[in-house]
């Protein structure tokens, strides 16, 4: 018995120091635990008051051009019904706002867009952008899961419905779009686009620069934005290649530099705008703003010396301009935007049958994976053309 007791007293002097630090332990770890609880509580808040801000931050001008548009356009379906908002949906000041739109505001504006003659994708579109903002007020903790589910659940008319719906416009004698833009996309023929390339006045410095636009467009089909964006140290005039960054498949990384050759009647063109500029530092824009008067707009004083790009909504408003001065077979002015040269360069390409689908991918700035090349060779090439049908080697039971 003494024994036991003495060996119960040794294992409690053991046990004892043991304890002893595992108690700091513990609150070392409840004191922990608390600091993260209150860290991630204002971390949430931060997070959820600069949503609208990092989307912001995190998208291309065009693409916040088109939401402010979308939403500017919602904010006047709602003021039609005697609703003014204090501030637009999209900004910081007017975030709030989103607590008080319902789902059946949303059906409305779909309706509301749908009775104005818009066509569908534009209404599809415009519920696109309504559906982003809603989700960063559902991040921001402003509606709640429930609410902008419900709102994401209105989409725009597609497939049979739309087609439906334009249908009984059509009965109804009115429009499935506003505005005049084309419906389809055309080619230009040789003729057309020699007459296109003689309309830029080469007496000033603007036709030099809106002939080398035109040559650069239909000459090497690039996306509009990526022509905007294209600087002077862009151009190797030494081997008559120009650099282009495919903005909408790539990142900003030197691998991802595409080298175009540039069309030999093009060549010319691009020496004869050069003589034209004053500003030739390697980081001046390719092509640039003109005056009323045809001169370029270089080294802007208010602009600390700099030399502005040009906007892609400029630049397809010039291609429009001149276009109308071109006819088309009925003789009507041609209705011509800068992506329409992509296509048209696009379907060129793709008649012709010495271009291979992966050449024309790679020299197009697709990705692999693209499906556009449906649009144009899909429907053309005979699917079963090397399929083998022999029943023979089926087996039967």
């Amino acid at each position: 018995m003494q024994d036991e007791t003495i060996a119960n007293e040794q294992d409690q002097q053991e046990e004892s120091p043991r304890a002893v630090l595992v108690l700091p332990e513990d609150d070392e770890r409840a004191r922990l635990i608390e600091r993260l609880q209150v860290l991630g509580e204002r971390a949430d808040e931060w997070a959820q008051s600069h949503v609208f801000e990092g989307y912001r931050r995190g998208k291309a001008k065009n693409t916040m051009r088109r939401r402010r548009t979308d939403l500017a356009s919602f904010r006047a379906y709602l003021k039609e019904g005697n609703i003014e908002l204090v501030a637009p949906l999209e900004s910081d000041e007017g975030q709030w706002q989103w607590a008080f739109i319902s789902p059946g505001l949303v059906a409305a504006y779909r309706e509301w867009l749908i009775n104005k003659e818009y066509a569908m994708n534009t209404i599809s579109a415009r519920l696109s952008s309504v559906h982003v903002y809603a989700e960063k007020a559902f991040l921001a903790n402003i509606i709640s899961h429930e609410q902008y589910l419900a709102i994401k659940a209105v989409h725009g008319p597609a497939g049979k419905e739309a087609e439906r719906i334009d249908d009984m416009r059509r009965e109804q004698g009115k429009q499935t779009r506003v505005g005049d833009k084309r419906a389809t996309l055309v080619n230009l023929t040789y003729e057309q686009l020699q007459q296109l390339f003689a309309v830029p006045d080469t007496s000033v410095p603007q036709g030099w620069r809106d002939l080398l636009m035109l040559h650069l467009l239909w000459g090497l089909g690039p996306r509009p934005g990526e022509v905007t964006t294209l600087t002077l140290a862009d151009l190797d005039l030494a081997e008559g290649t120009i650099r282009v960054l495919r903005h909408k498949t790539h990142q900003h990384r030197e691998e991802d530099y595409q080298y175009l050759l540039i069309p030999a009647d093009a060549m010319s063109v691009v020496r004869h705008y050069l003589e034209q500029r004053t500003d030739r530092r390697p980081e001046a824009p390719l092509l640039v703003r003109t005056t009323n008067r045809g001169e370029l707009v270089e080294r802007v004083r208010e602009l600390d010396g700099q030399t502005p790009f040009w906007s892609t909504r400029n630049l397809s408003r010039r291609v429009h301009d001149l276009g109308r001065q071109v006819k088309d077979a009925d003789g009507q002015p041609l209705n011509l935007c800068a992506y329409l040269a992509r296509h048209d360069w696009t379907a060129t390409v793709m008649a012709d049958p010495t271009n291979t689908l992966p050449e024309i991918l790679d020299a197009g700035g697709w990705s692999g994976n693209s499906g556009v090349w449906r649009r144009y060779r899909g429907r053309r090439q005979v699917a079963n053309k090397n399929i083998t049908l022999n029943r023979k080697l089926m087996r039967r039971e």
